[in-house]
């Protein structure tokens, strides 16, 4: 507002971040991503609108603390500086206490969700539910020890058919592989770059895998498609199979609850 800092132009520097401001607010405020399940580009996109508007603010609150500094001057000591309504610094204030409780909180949960989830997950009808924190933990035990038996290139495979992102973040938290597929869905992994015009073969091929098949089932669509090892562990279908391939291919990691197979 002009008034505000007594009808002084704008600089080439607030210029240039006013104007990345306004032109990131109809990106943010229209246009949505369709890749992801979630609006991953409406979410992130406002950081581009963040930082100009920081430069910004701080500059404001280091004005609004100069006039405080030479308001206490003799009238003749100080020059002309533009007054800035109270109720307007009052909300500023306001609004900064706000986002520092609001980080304070979304620090907390962040690291108190999953602990307190996990203290009501018994009572839920879901079993995937209930048994996330179980299968997080065999599987980060699981996946250490893989990462120590094969090498650092190798292609391993989990099972890509839950649906539910929580659950398949286990996986793709702790695996630190390249993996042929990372869903079942029409994209199966590749939102990020990549032609999904192989997906519903692999899926078609791979899903199987974890009802239940041999092993020779397992080593043909691991030769198909260049998987060198796959992933299995006891919430898997085919675990319950003591005639599938998770029995009775080479193992590289055999835990009680989790295993890795060897399908060269």
């Amino acid at each position: 507002v002009p008034a505000w800092r007594g009808h002084r132009p704008l600089t080439p520097a607030q210029r240039t971040l006013l104007v990345i401001t306004v032109a990131i607010i109809p990106f943010t405020s229209l246009i949505r991503s369709g890749v992801l399940v979630i609006n991953d580009f409406g979410i992130h996109s406002a950081l581009f609108m963040q930082f100009p508007l920081l430069l910004l603010a701080s500059e404001l609150l280091i004005n609004w603390r100069y006039q405080e500094r030479h308001s206490r001057l003799a009238p003749g000591q100080a020059g002309p500086i533009p007054h800035t309504p109270y109720i307007l610094r009052s909300i500023v204030s306001l609004a900064i206490v706000i986002g520092v409780l609001s980080t304070c909180y979304r620090a907390f949960t962040l690291r108190l969700i999953l602990p307190l989830s996990d203290m009501n997950a018994s009572s839920s009808h879901d079993p995937e539910v209930r048994g996330l924190s179980h299968k997080a933990y065999i599987s980060y035990l699981g996946y250490a020890k893989l990462d120590r038996a094969v090498p650092q290139d190798a292609i391993v495979q989990f099972n890509p058919t839950d649906s539910w992102i929580f659950w398949k973040n286990v996986d793709l938290a702790n695996i630190n592989h390249q993996v042929a597929i990372a869903g079942s869905e029409l994209w199966c992994g590749s939102e990020l770059g990549g032609d999904p015009n192989g997906c519903p073969p692999m899926a078609a091929a791979i899903n199987p895998l974890y009802k239940s098949a041999p092993a020779d089932q397992a080593r043909a669509t691991c030769h198909q498609f260049g998987i060198q090892y796959l992933v299995a562990n006891m919430y898997d279908t085919a675990w319950e199979d003591k005639k599938s391939w998770v029995w009775t291919l080479k193992p590289v990691v055999s835990d009680p609850e989790f295993r890795a197979m060897d399908c060269r």
